[in-house]
């Protein structure tokens, strides 16, 4: 509060600096020409959209798995760079695996950590989709209501409890022995990690390249260089603006 015609104090807005620093990822494969002009489809084609997925499951697995080794590039992601206060752990499964999952009272007391601030248009769950399907869904579906074009269209976008799922296969499915493993996040992923790619993927084609001139086989090569830093995941006192949900099977 200021008096009336007093001087009001300046403040000064401060930022967190983030140091994205690119890692490069590779692969490099053959194929024979001949396997080229006869097949029915293009196969440098098929080649290049696997390698695409490659990179962008790697980095799924950085962002989600990444613990600071070179598998991931040094990248360390959102398991291990979680503070214990955005971490929501339940014992109503006695057994590994979700099947057992009768209510979605867990995700609720998940949604109940997240700090006010982080709870924007930007968020989000993420989770396996076989972990949505398989219990988010069959929960749902016997809570009753559908009607008959909700079953026969079976197309919509996937949502839980008003907010939009994102699914990453990396993350544990529906029958992985789940103790103690971080299942589903849930929050405003761009206010908690930053990404940042200095070379986008990129796929060349050779055929005179190491030796498959002498072979008659054509390289292919795929590169991309990027960078993951998981920058505010909370602490030990204060929830981040993601959380997560663990489960602890044995109870203990």
């Amino acid at each position: 509060f200021v008096g009336e015609a007093a001087t009001i104090n300046e403040s000064t807005m401060s930022f967190e600096q983030v140091s994205l620093v690119a890692k490069k990822m590779a692969v490099l494969t053959t194929i024979s020409s001949e396997l080229n002009e006869d097949a029915f489809i293009s196969i440098a084609d098929e080649v290049s959209g696997e390698i695409a997925y490659a990179f962008a499951k790697r980095e799924d697995e950085c962002l989600f798995l990444g613990d600071g080794s070179s598998t991931y590039g040094g990248i360390t992601g959102l398991a291990d760079s979680m503070g214990s206060a955005g971490i929501s752990q339940t014992t109503e499964l006695a057994a590994t695996g979700l099947a057992g999952l009768t209510s979605l009272g867990i995700f609720t007391d998940l949604m109940a950590l997240l700090p006010q601030y982080a709870d924007t248009r930007n968020c989000k769950w993420y989770m396996h989709k076989s972990v949505y399907h398989g219990t988010v869904e069959s929960i749902v579906r016997e809570a009753g209501g559908n009607t008959f074009r909700d079953q026969l269209d079976g197309k919509w976008t996937p949502n839980l409890l008003g907010y939009p799922v994102v699914f990453s296969q990396v993350l544990p499915d529906i029958n992985s022995d789940t103790d103690n493993q971080k299942i589903a996040y849930f929050g405003d992923m761009t206010l908690a990690a930053s990404f940042g790619d200095r070379r986008s993927t990129q796929i060349q084609v050779s055929d005179q390249a190491m030796d498959v001139f002498q072979q008659d086989e054509i390289a292919v090569r795929g590169t991309e260089r990027f960078d993951i830093v998981c920058h505010d995941c909370g602490d030990g006192n204060d929830a981040g603006p993601i959380v997560a949900l663990t489960i602890d099977n044995d109870g203990s």
